[in-house]
C-alpha cells in the first residue's frame, strides 16, 4: 500500500522509522486504553493510505524535455531521437505551455518540407538555362542570396506554425483517479502537467506512468467510497484484529 507512511502514524505516539517499516511502544495506565488507540491507527492508516488518493504531482515524469516554438523540425526531431520521446509540450520563454509536438506532427512537417523542396528544384530547373545566360554580378549576388534561401529551407519552418495550440493539460494537484477518466475520454497518450492556477510546466503524464501506479491500486478503489469490497481495507482490519 504505496500511501501508507508508518512514520507519520506512529510519531504521535513517540515512534518513528522508515515510512514502511516504523514502530512504536505505548505504555497504558489501563488496557481499555487499547482499542481506543488501535482505533485512530486504523483511522490514520485509512486516511493514509486509501481514501488519500494520488495527485498527478506524485507520479508524474519530472523533469520534463520541452520545445521551444522557434525550433525546427529537424530540431524536433533530433530531440526525439537523442532522448527516445515521441511528443514534447512546447513552452514560451517563460516556461508556460503553449502547445505540443508529437512524432506525428514532425513526420507530416517533414513531408511538406519534402514537397516544397521538390517543387522548388522543379522550378530552379526550368529557370536554369535563362539565369546562366543572363548571369552577371548581379546575377552571381542573386545566387548568393537564393543558396541562403535553400540553407534556411532544409532547417524547416518553425515549430510555432504547425504544433498542436488547442492541447488538455493537467494541474498538478488532480487526483490519479480524474486524470486515469480524462485519458480514457480524450483517447490521448500524454499530458502536460502545469501548477495548479497557471500554465507553468512541471511534468508530463501517460499512460505508461498510471500503468505503473496500478500495481498498487487497482482501478475498483476509486469507485468504491465505502471501500466495502476493498482488499486493502479488510487487510487493515484483519491486521489490527489479531493485534
Amino acid at each position: 500500500m504505496k500511501n501508507i507512511n508508518l512514520n507519520h502514524i506512529f510519531h504521535e505516539f513517540g515512534g518513528g522509522g522508515h515510512a514502511k517499516a516504523a514502530s512504536c511502544t505505548v505504555r497504558l495506565a489501563d488496557e481499555a486504553d487499547a482499542e481506543e488507540i488501535l482505533q485512530r491507527m486504523v483511522d490514520d492508516l485509512i486516511d493514509d493510505g486509501l481514501t488519500k488518493q494520488l495527485t498527478v504531482g506524485d507520479f508524474m515524469t519530472s523533469p520534463v524535455l520541452s520545445a521551444k516554438p522557434d525550433m525546427t523540425e529537424k530540431q524536433v526531431e533530433d530531440l526525439f531521437i537523442r532522448y527516445d520521446v515521441r511528443a514534447l509540450p512546447v513552452v514560451d520563454d517563460h516556461n508556460e505551455v503553449i502547445g505540443l509536438v508529437t512524432y506525428k506532427e514532425v513526420a507530416a512537417a517533414k513531408q511538406r518540407l519534402w514537397n516544397k523542396e521538390q517543387k522548388k528544384m522543379r522550378e530552379e530547373g526550368k529557370d536554369a538555362e535563362k539565369n546562366r545566360k543572363g548571369k552577371d554580378n548581379k546575377g552571381n549576388e542573386d545566387d548568393e542570396d537564393a543558396n541562403e534561401k535553400a540553407k534556411e529551407r532544409k532547417l524547416g519552418s518553425p515549430l510555432k506554425g504547425w504544433m498542436k495550440q488547442k492541447i488538455q493539460t493537467v494541474e498538478d494537484s488532480m487526483t490519479m483517479a480524474e486524470v486515469e477518466a480524462l485519458l480514457l475520454e480524450t483517447d490521448i497518450g500524454c499530458i502536460p502537467v502545469v501548477v495548479q492556477g497557471t500554465k507553468q510546466l512541471v511534468g508530463m503524464v501517460t499512460r505508461t506512468d498510471l500503468l505503473r501506479q496500478h500495481r498498487y491500486y487497482p482501478s475498483l478503489h476509486y469507485h468504491n467510497p465505502g471501500f466495502s469490497d476493498s482488499s486493502e481495507y479488510t487487510f487493515l482490519l484483519h491486521m489490527f484484529a489479531i493485534i
